[in-house]
């Protein structure tokens, strides 16, 4: 599969990495910027983008709910002008049964993500995170490196689980919701 990778900055390197580990290739990206690590045709606008039936992958990261709610709404964007955006797993991730990923979805190298979870349009799973069985993240929603989130949690879109964190079992998260790195939450 040939993808157009939309950013170029240091979370787009480990999107490439998943998407070469993957078996595909990154055929292009979108950045104002030349990123000199990526061996790919440049676009430096979004709209520059030909809808020519590559599929895209979100290489914009976020720590913020709204950078991250920004990220969803360039997604959906892409989506309008008839762009496919599928989930991504890096094979050096563990899913379990009956996962759904939505459009968008990822799950980078060492994630976990146990049976009945759900991850919506455009979320990222980081790098080495746990996600419990029966959990619902919502859309644009990023459980950063290492952060562990225990069985049927709800959370909502554009939040951020900072690396490290915990959320306990049932736990409960409102859209836009930022838990910080290395906490314990409901503490």
């Amino acid at each position: 599969m040939n993808v157009i990778l939309v950013g170029a900055g240091g979370h787009a390197r480990v999107v490439a990495d998943c998407i070469r580990a993957g078996g595909g290739t990154v055929a292009a990206y979108v950045d104002r910027r030349v990123a000199a690590w990526l061996d790919a045709a440049r676009y430096d606008s979004d709209e520059a983008v030909p809808a020519d039936g590559q599929p895209v992958a979100m290489g914009l990261g976020g720590v913020r709910p709204e950078v991250l709610a920004r990220r969803l709404a360039l997604l959906e964007a892409y989506l309008q002008r008839g762009f496919d955006a599928p989930a991504l797993r890096h094979p050096r991730s563990w899913t379990g049964e009956d996962v759904s990923m939505a459009e968008g979805a990822m799950v980078l190298a060492g994630a976990l993500i146990q049976p009945g979870v759900v991850l919506a349009r455009g979320v990222i799973v980081n790098t080495g995170a746990i996600v419990e069985h029966e959990t619902h993240i919502g859309t644009g929603t990023h459980v950063a490196p290492g952060a562990v989130v225990l069985g049927e949690c709800r959370i909502g879109a554009n939040c951020l689980i900072g690396a490290g964190a915990v959320l306990l079992p049932g736990t409960g998260i409102e859209d836009g919701t930022l838990v910080s790195a290395a906490t314990r939450y409901p503490r």
